[in-house]
């Protein structure tokens, strides 16, 4: 008798294996799919290029006045914070959606013939990168908590719910 309850739960287990994996790669498959960026813990891309802007305004050096030995305002002129808060390209997220020109909004330039990565990046091209890094970061702890929390119910549902009852069955049938 031990030995026949023995393979028929290896039996089930098998059997249940299959439907649990498949909904366990429907739930990766769901969330690869399609990235919510309207989930209210996702971190947003003002709010991430405003904590990589501190990052970099921390890193600076504060430049002094030799006569006085007070920090000197923060100076607006500089190249790094026009290209930042030019009227044309308002935010990071706004160049992808600005247009030079209004009428050929439709139509997409073509890509460059050849593209070469340089060895180093522009400063804005950093921050750039830096706020990619936050923006993935974000989505992918959503999406590892959204895990965590399903899997286990995924197994409960179909695997541990039905033991009870399929074992019976399967016990009483002989098959």
């Amino acid at each position: 008798m031990k030995e026949k309850f023995h393979q028929v739960v290896i039996t089930f287990f098998k059997k249940a294996m299959q439907p649990t994996n498949k909904l366990v790669t429907d739930l990766v498959s769901m969330e690869s799919c399609y990235v919510n960026t309207g989930h209210p813990d996702f971190l947003n891309g003002h709010r991430a290029m405003a904590i990589v802007s501190e990052k970099v305004s921390a890193s600076k050096p504060v430049q002094v006045d030799p006569k006085t030995g007070k920090p000197l305002p923060a100076r607006m002129d500089s190249p790094s914070s026009q290209s930042l808060d030019s009227d044309d390209n308002k935010s990071f997220f706004g160049s992808f959606w600005a247009s030079k020109n209004k009428k050929k909004m439709a139509a997409m330039e073509p890509p460059p013939p050849t593209l070469k990565a340089s060895g180093t990046l522009s400063e804005r091209e950093g921050q750039e990168v830096e706020v990619i890094k936050l923006l993935i970061n974000s989505y992918y702890n959503i999406v590892k908590r959204t895990m965590i929390d399903m899997v286990p119910k995924a197994i409960m549902l179909t695997l541990v719910q039905y033991v009870p009852i399929i074992l019976v069955c399967i016990i009483e049938h002989g098959s």
